[in-house]
């Protein structure tokens, strides 16, 4: 991974953050973004950190609040917020959006097929 010393992100050949290709090596002192929540939704994650033991860093971005841990934590961090309580896994994320879609589409089909089945119904009326 690099990093984007304008957002503090890490990425691969692109910050995913600002689109820029000027990234480096990240080093030991780097703060990375880790993520961005409100205040109230905030308090279950620095809780997490603390008893985690990992360090970080809180700023204000308008409404909301950031949260940066040093690159070498980042790792840890990220494994520690995967067990946070109301967190997906990524599986079950992509669960619910296919089933999602299959329901939504299950939903148009019954609207175009009960459409039709009115229009017939009413077409025999006035035939």
């Amino acid at each position: 991974m690099l990093y984007c010393p304008k957002c503090r992100a890490v990425g691969e050949e692109i910050c995913p953050s600002c689109g820029s290709r000027e990234l480096r090596e990240p080093q030991e002192g780097d703060l990375v973004f880790l993520l961005e929540r409100t205040s109230e939704e905030m308090e279950s994650v620095v809780s997490l950190l603390q008893k985690k033991e990992i360090p970080f860093e809180k700023e204000l971005h308008g409404d909301k609040e950031r949260i940066y841990v040093p690159y070498s934590f980042l790792y840890n961090a990220s494994e520690a917020l995967e067990k946070l309580p109301g967190r997906m896994s990524p599986a079950k994320r992509v669960f619910w959006k296919v089933l999602s879609l299959v329901l939504f589409l299950l939903l148009i089909c019954a609207v175009v097929w009960g459409t039709d089945s009115f229009l017939s119904w009413l077409k025999s009326i006035f035939a």
